[in-house]
């Protein structure tokens, strides 16, 4: 799978596609990673997008969070919203580490919004969130401020 991410043809995404369900949490990884290079393909994002929520493994759900923030799609920005935003069921508690990082993959995107969804999440019950989205907002703020000063 690493060695396939060097080629960019329609055969490769279809392979790192495919390569998203295989059983071992390290070619997963690798497809994400390959796919994540491919952020003005379409194909690729879909692909992470479906398949963010079926993934069971931390890292490799971080990973795809975080290719999410990349690909700065509308269904990339919808499902890092979901990803961010605290989990209603008892059993089912989606782990802080995974929701900052969708707060700080919304923060890569830029899109209006992914930066209402982290204006959203000023007031999240989680302190870590609520903390990291102040971080990103005022880090965009002051980029923001800076440009303007430059007269860019």
């Amino acid at each position: 799978v690493s060695a396939m991410t060097r080629y960019d043809t329609a055969f490769v995404v279809d392979a790192l596609y495919r390569a998203l369900s295989d059983g071992s949490a390290q070619v997963r990884l690798q497809a994400v990673y390959g796919l994540a290079a491919r952020k003005s393909d379409p194909k690729a994002s879909s692909s992470v997008v479906n398949a963010v929520a079926d993934e069971v493994d931390i890292e490799v759900q971080l990973a795809m969070v975080q290719a999410l923030g990349r690909f700065a799609t509308p269904e990339a920005v919808h499902q890092l919203a979901r990803a961010a935003e605290p989990d209603g069921r008892l059993f089912r508690r989606k782990s802080p580490a995974y929701r900052v990082a969708a707060v700080m993959a919304l923060a890569e995107a830029r899109t209006p919004a992914a930066m209402g969804t982290l204006e959203e999440l000023l007031n999240d019950r989680d302190k870590d969130v609520r903390e990291a989205a102040e971080r990103v907002l005022s880090v965009t703020s002051r980029s923001a401020a800076a440009l303007a000063a430059s007269g860019r």
